[in-house]
């Protein structure tokens, strides 16, 4: 009798590339990318991109639920910048002096 492994075999636990896991996660490849360099995703070098196991993703997004107590790999997110409010009109026209033209009476 074939014994039965817990792991997967070949056909069911396909290699990915970086676009096919952007793609099924909606996220930006560059983002994938960062994972793997963070090692929160296990990659292998396939020429000059790389391959992800389609278990690894579902590993790397487990181990971010809410029951794990482990941080979800996700998309960093947009920081607000402060943006200066802008000068007095006084306080601008004691800043800037603009040179009158040569050849013009003032």
């Amino acid at each position: 009798m074939a014994e039965i492994s817990d792991s997967p075999g070949r056909d069911d636990d396909p290699w990915l590339t970086v676009q096919q896991v952007s793609d099924e996660l909606k996220i930006h490849p560059a983002t994938v990318r960062v994972w793997i360099k963070q090692e929160r995703l296990r990659a292998v070098r396939a020429g000059k991109g790389f391959r992800v196991r389609r278990s690894e993703v579902d590993r790397a997004l487990r181990a971010g639920s809410p029951d794990s107590g482990v941080d979800a790999p996700r998309a960093p997110q947009a920081q607000a910048v402060a943006v200066p409010s802008a000068a007095p009109r006084q306080i601008a026209d004691q800043i800037i002096t603009v040179p009158a033209a040569a050849g013009t009476a003032s």
